[in-house]
């Protein structure tokens, strides 16, 4: 039994722990690479050679339990998936869409380990994770067994010890460390973050973006409400004497109101087509700024229409207000 199997026995009875596993990579943690191979095709014509591009890991059993990466069809990883037993692997829906039949469970993988013609035969089926970043694409993915491989595997690699609490993870920090030192005082230990942690920091550009393009928008529609109010404002003084005269022939207070007030809705509407069309056209780049982006969303678009308005009518109310108060005398008597 290898050190990291002794250190998953350890680990796995301390208070909290509620899963433990190993794997030579890790979401969000930069350190898989996609490698080539050919196999054997499932699919029609069944046998002729596909060149496929995956992600290789090498986990535990418990690897998925402990992530919490749903397995969709088939089964997991299990104890009776020996060294001797018939060699395993499970792929992720990716994988499964792209390179598999449509029975998948039971297509048989050969060549990915060591291209040596060994089939490994497909019993699961697990959900895509996002392995960089939220903004990259899923590719596909194979999981083989670390109980089928060679005990040399890791001797090379840096491998990451995961753990599933259900308390606060830092507390068993020194524990973990104490059994991992206990075991093999060789052992270095890189690096401890929670997947939070992780996820935080691979979100960090992202949230600046978003931060940054808040107070940019802020300022604009500071800067839009401001110029709006000096455009109405000029209006209503340019029309002051329409006003007055129209006022004098017996237009009411709230047919000014309407006449100035129908300006400031077409201004405000222009803006806001403008905005769309350009928010359209530029989509592509803002979602390589910004996760979750889309041009379609119309609960965002609303949002947006919402807060246009208000700002647009707090600009409009004075000059309205002031046009709605001209008084035909004062103005005659000015001219």
């Amino acid at each position: 039994m290898n050190v990291l199997n002794t250190v998953l026995q350890r680990v796995q009875p301390l208070p909290g722990v509620g899963h433990a596993a190993f794997s030579d990579s890790l979401p969000l943690s930069a350190s898989e690479t996609i490698s080539g191979f050919t196999m054997k095709s499932p699919r029609p014509p069944i046998g002729a050679p596909i060149q496929v591009h995956a992600v290789r890991h090498v986990v535990s059993r418990e690897f998925f339990s402990t992530l919490g990466i749903r397995v969709l069809e088939g089964r997991g990883f299990t104890e009776a998936d020996t060294l001797e037993s018939p060699k395993v692997v499970v792929v992720n829906r990716s994988f499964a869409n792209q390179y598999l039949s449509s029975a998948r469970i039971g297509d048989r993988i050969s060549n990915f380990a060591a291209g040596d013609g060994v089939e490994f035969e497909v019993v699961g089926v697990a959900s895509d994770i996002v392995e960089h970043g939220l903004t990259d694409t899923v590719q596909p993915e194979i999981y083989s067994l670390d109980a089928q491989m060679a005990p040399s595997l890791f001797k090379t690699s840096f491998p990451y010890l995961e753990l599933r609490t259900g308390s606060e993870p830092h507390a068993l920090i020194d524990a973990v460390r104490s059994i991992i030192r206990e075991e093999d005082p060789l052992l270095a230990i890189d690096s401890i973050a929670s997947m939070d942690e992780r996820l935080s920091t691979s979100l960090a550009r992202p949230r600046s973006y978003a931060l940054l393009l808040g107070i940019f928008a802020l300022s604009a529609v500071v800067i839009a409400a401001v110029g709006l109010f000096g455009v109405m404002a000029y209006g209503v003084e340019q029309r002051r004497r329409e006003i007055a005269v129209r006022t004098a022939l017996g237009a009411k207070w709230t047919d000014i109101v309407r006449l100035v007030a129908v300006q400031g809705i077409a201004v405000t509407l222009a803006g806001f087509a403008a905005g769309v069309w350009i928010s359209w056209a530029s989509e592509r780049y803002l979602k390589s700024l910004l996760y979750g982006v889309d041009v379609q969303d119309w609960l965002s678009l609303l949002a947006v229409f919402f807060a246009i308005a208000l700002s647009s009518a707090l600009a409009c109310i004075f000059p309205v207000l002031r046009a709605s108060r001209i008084d035909p005398m004062v103005v005659v008597r000015e001219a």
